[in-house]
Formats: C-alpha cells, sequence, structure tokens
C-alpha cells in the first residue's frame, strides 16, 4: 500500500493507469492501493479476473463501496466519444446487477448541468469488441448501450458483500468506429504501448495509423469528461454525502 496506513472508505477500481491519472497525476503502481482524500484507488489491469481480485483487495483493506471507473466502448449511435456513462444496471452473461440508485442520483445531481450523461444498461465483454459489425449485433442481442470489460464483475463482487456499487465510465470509440488491430495487439493488460510491437503492426497493417491518431484523441476526450467528473464531484464521487457509504 502506498501513502498513508489509514484506510478509506470509497474503493475505486481502473484498469488503466491513465484513467487513474484523472483523480491524480502521481504515481498509481499496479494492483498497488493509493490512497488520496481516504478514497482507495487501485489500477487492476483490463479483464475480469484483474478487476475480482482488485475489488477484493480493496474491501479487505476496508472499502465499503466500489466504483468501476475508467472507460468503455460505444454500442449505441446516441453515443459520443466523451459521453458519460452512469448506468443503472450492468449485465454480466445473462445476469444483471443494479447501480446504488440514492448514490447515482446525488451523483447526477451534481455534475448533469456540465457533462452529457446516460444511465442505461452497460454489459461486460470477456473480449474487445472492435469493429460496428460485433457492437451492432451486441447491440441487438442485449440492448446494452455500451461495453466494458471490468463492471459487471466488479458488480458481482459489491453484490456479494452487499456493498453500494457505482459505475462511472466516459466512452472512447462510438459504435461506428473499428479498433486497429494494431492497438490490440500492442499493448499490455495496463494499456502501456509495446514500442517493438507496435511497429511491426503497423507495418503489417499501415492503414492503421490515422485510426491510432483518432482513437488516442478519443481517448483524451473521455479522460477529459472523467477529470471535470472528479472536479464537480470531488474524489469521494459523491459518496461521502451518504450515512451507509
Amino acid at each position: 500500500m502506498t501513502s498513508d496506513n489509514k484506510p478509506g472508505r470509497l474503493g475505486i477500481i481502473t484498469a488503466l493507469p491513465a484513467e487513474a491519472n484523472c483523480f491524480s497525476n502521481r504515481s498509481f503502481p499496479a494492483r498497488e492501493i493509493v490512497i488520496i482524500d481516504e478514497s482507495l484507488i487501485i489500477v487492476s489491469g483490463i479483464g475480469s479476473e484483474n478487476a475480482v481480485s482488485s475489488a477484493q483487495k480493496l474491501i479487505d483493506h476496508g472499502a465499503t463501496a466500489l466504483v468501476s471507473w475508467g472507460t468503455a466502448g460505444g454500442l449505441s449511435d446516441n453515443l459520443r466519444s466523451g459521453d458519460l456513462l452512469l448506468p443503472k444496471s450492468v449485465q454480466l452473461d445473462k445476469q444483471q446487477y443494479q447501480t446504488d440508485h440514492i448514490w447515482l442520483q446525488r451523483l447526477m445531481d451534481q455534475i448533469s448541468s456540465n457533462l452529457k450523461l446516460h444511465d442505461e444498461l452497460l454489459i461486460q465483454s470477456n473480449d474487445v469488441i472492435f469493429n460496428s459489425n460485433q457492437k451492432s449485433q451486441l447491440q441487438k442481442k442485449t440492448s446494452a448501450i455500451a461495453v466494458d470489460m471490468e463492471s459487471g464483475s466488479i458488480a458481482k463482487i459489491a453484490d456479494q458483500h452487499n456493498l453500494p456499487f457505482l459505475i462511472i465510465r466516459s466512452v472512447v470509440d462510438t459504435s461506428d468506429e473499428t479498433i486497429p488491430v494494431s492497438a490490440i495487439n500492442s499493448i499490455d493488460e495496463f494499456g502501456q504501448t509495446k514500442p517493438v510491437a507496435l511497429m511491426a503492426n503497423l507495418i503489417r497493417n499501415p492503414g492503421d495509423i490515422s485510426r491510432l491518431i483518432k482513437l488516442g484523441k478519443h481517448f483524451q476526450q473521455a479522460r477529459k469528461s472523467l477529470k471535470q467528473v472528479t472536479t464537480l464531484a470531488g474524489i469521494s464521487l459523491a459518496a461521502s454525502a451518504s450515512s451507509e457509504i
């Protein structure tokens, strides 16, 4: 654990250091708990298994409420890069988990005048949904408006421990965009670029260069929205106003 030894109550799980940096520019070592203003923040790495182990680690260190924080991919035509997702529920396999409606409403009241918000269903996928065809099929099958790879697993852990849970995600790629193969094959589980792999992939797929630039700009738009949330609601993300969290 970094920082002091006094645990916070809010536990925030984010897959990537670049997403955690929306709270602070300080270092976020992989899978280590960082304490900022009484909140526990952990960078889990991408995927369900990483999210589950990190959520449990936060609970073991005193977290009494959990947040799935970061970015997501759009499935609905109504979403644009930088739109904020505050889903009322998330689907994992065939099970849907509800977010805390009182906490959700309180957060929305604090930030709704500054950001474009969406509260419809989010779905978790075990695989990257990278092209418009896959996105369209998943949207038709589930009616979800967006997809990520961690929120459902975190929701399941919160449900098992009877803890309040919230999802705060910002859209990167829209429903009509394809994530470049070079991007998928050239990063590690923490979103860090592997330069040799990237160069090899770009040699094979030179058309990916312009798509990578566009994806990078959209990621920055998503981070900008997440930073606005922390500016408007603080590191506590409106949790501290409730005696139950």
